[in-house]
């Protein structure tokens, strides 16, 4: 069982907390270390280049922190029933043609069901999606195709 939320929201707040809490630890154990080394030309060689290999690590941290903010997309399309049982359908950003179907549980609480593929050239759109009883579970019905979600 899972507490449904956007991976992409869980990879930024990770990213925003992880990125500060590396410099501040960096910006408060290197200067201590680096008083250590003797010889001032090794020193100031061995600063230059720790604060150059930081500068970049943080070049490489922003644009990451940056692409994941603006082109990282998730659609979620709840889609209910007849018989009230709800599903959530997620479709990734990065292929839209692959989808993952989530069974409500209870409260927040949702259950994967379903992973699949959407066959040809075309791009599922989880708002067109209906669901309708079945014999073992409930049938997905999306312009794309129909998938069955086994009962729980």
């Amino acid at each position: 069982m899972f507490f449904l939320t956007s991976g992409h929201n869980l990879r930024l707040l990770a990213l925003s907390l992880s990125g500060p809490a590396t410099a501040a630890g960096l910006l408060m154990l290197l200067p201590p270390l680096l008083g250590l080394i003797r010889r001032r030309w090794l020193r100031l060689l061995t600063g230059s280049v720790l604060g150059l290999a930081a500068a970049a690590g943080a070049l490489l941290f922003l644009l990451y922190w940056f692409f994941h903010l603006i082109f990282a997309d998730t659609d979620y399309s709840l889609v209910e029933g007849p018989d009230g049982e709800r599903v959530v359908v997620i479709v990734s950003f990065y292929d839209r043609m692959e989808f993952d179907v989530y069974r409500h549980v209870s409260g927040v609480w949702y259950d994967a069901a379903l992973s699949s593929t959407v066959t040809g050239d075309s791009i599922l759109d989880p708002g067109s999606c209906t669901l309708d009883p079945a014999k073992a579970g409930h049938l997905l019905t999306c312009r794309q195709g129909t998938w069955e979600i086994p009962g729980s």
